[in-house]
Parts: C-alpha cells; structure tokens; sequence
C-alpha cells in the first residue's frame, strides 16, 4: 500500500480534503441543532475547529490542484 501511495497520492489528498469540508458541514449542522444546549466555550470551541479544519482542507485542495500530474 505504501508504495501505491508513493507513486500516486494526489487522489488521497483530494479525498481527505474533501472529508475535512463535510466534517466542517457536519460540525456545523450540529452546532446548529445543539445551539440552545451549547455554552459560550463551546460555540467558541466549535467555531474555532471549523476555522482550523476548513482552513487546513483549503490548502490540501490548492495543493492536490497545483501537483504536477503523476510520473512529472
């Protein structure tokens, strides 16, 4: 497996990427339906995890675009 990673890893980085946006989505939804129960902290917590999160996703999807095509 390690050596399928090594030749052509482009497509994982797009796939993390993309599970890290949808965990963003997922944390949001429930912030959204856990509102009334969530404390200040924990809005505040939550919010800053998206930030992170998303802001991390952003940079593995520019990255997994700007990658030279596989065997370049």
């Amino acid at each position: 497996m390690l050596l399928l990673v090594k030749q052509s890893w482009k497509p994982y980085l797009r796939l993390i990427a993309i599970a890290n946006l949808l965990y963003c989505g997922l944390t949001a939804g429930l912030m959204i339906y856990f509102y009334q129960r969530l404390t200040v902290w924990g809005l505040a917590y939550f919010v800053a995890e998206i930030i992170v999160v998303a802001g991390l996703a952003l940079v593995e999807l520019k990255t997994a675009v700007n990658l030279p095509p596989h065997g370049k």
